[in-house]
């Protein structure tokens, strides 16, 4: 834009009407986050796409804590935050904001490799019969909805542009929002050698339990994808009768640290057959990425590409 045209100047002043009267969401201005006026807290309004009457929910959390921020511009920019239920300070969760592909650049539909599916069908298998093995559950998850004058629309990359224009980039993004249960803390909060191995032996019961019973490989095992979660029933302030009901219910909790595997963005669903993943291209954090998936081969992953 040359401002020493008059062209390069009237399209200046163009842009510049433009973005005084655009919506604030496509300016990227996210109204379902804001900060509380009266206690100066942050709010994170969480969605569900459908519940089971069919209808959609909308909860409000109060932010204790920023987890974790993705500053990169591109990929699914994870967020990750410490809340509670807002006017509810003794029940804390972490809600995990990113924006997942919906489809590719090649057209292909992504929306089977959800993360929220595949929680899902964990606790599904999991839930009865498998008390000693740690996973995040699920408290409610959706796509953020935002307001678009007088009802609210799904917020996705192709809402950002009032025609089909958005089709020339190819891929499609969805900004999701999902509220789980657990919360960990980083790996180099562990104490000793033994707080790691049972760190470890936890998250390598999930992994392949998870893969056994759900035929879902996690294909992105990484030192950020497993945390530690210290055991409160230990703490000094305990209660002995508590920690009698936990132990008839789960052994594993007398121990002062679990391990915790999660982010299942990049699972996939293997085939019975061959117990190969499905989905065959390159994925995981590159320090921890098997021969076998840096060499981009175009063979399909196996459990022995996480570990």
């Amino acid at each position: 834009m040359d401002l020493a045209t008059t062209a390069g100047r009237k399209g200046f002043v163009s842009l510049l009407v433009n973005w005084s009267l655009c919506e604030t969401p496509k300016l990227g201005y996210d109204p379902s986050v804001r900060i509380d006026p009266a206690t100066r807290n942050g709010e994170i309004d969480c969605f569900t796409d459908a519940d089971e009457e069919g209808g959609k929910q909308k909860h409000t959390y109060s932010v204790k804590d920023v987890i974790s921020i993705s500053t990169s511009v591109f990929g699914r920019h994870t967020q990750c935050f410490l809340a509670s239920p807002k006017n509810v300070n003794d029940r804390h969760v972490v809600i995990k904001d990113s924006w997942p592909l919906v489809v590719g650049r090649d057209g292909e539909n992504l929306e089977k490799f959800n993360e929220v599916e595949h929680l899902k069908l964990i606790d599904e298998k999991l839930r009865s019969n498998y008390k000693g093995v740690l996973y995040s559950k699920i408290v409610m998850a959706g796509t953020v909805r935002i307001k678009h004058g007088p009802k609210e629309i799904p917020d996705e990359t192709f809402a950002i542009f009032a025609d089909d224009s958005a089709k020339e980039y190819g891929c499609r993004r969805s900004h999701q929002r999902i509220v789980l249960d657990t919360y960990g803390e980083h790996l180099k909060t562990l104490k000793n050698e033994n707080e790691l191995i049972m760190v470890l032996a936890d998250a390598m019961l999930c992994h392949n339990t998870i893969l056994e019973k759900c035929k879902l490989l996690h294909r992105d095992i990484s030192d950020n994808n497993i945390l530690v979660v210290r055991n409160s029933h230990n703490e000094s302030s305990a209660k002995t009768k508590d920690l009698q009901n936990s132990l008839a219910k789960d052994p594993s909790s007398c121990r002062p640290v679990r391990g915790l595997l999660i982010d299942f963005d990049y699972a996939a669903l293997v085939e019975p057959d061959s117990g190969c993943s499905g989905r065959d291209h390159r994925s995981g954090t590159l320090p921890f990425m098997s021969i076998h998936n840096l060499s981009g081969e175009s063979g399909r992953r196996t459990a022995l590409d996480d570990w």
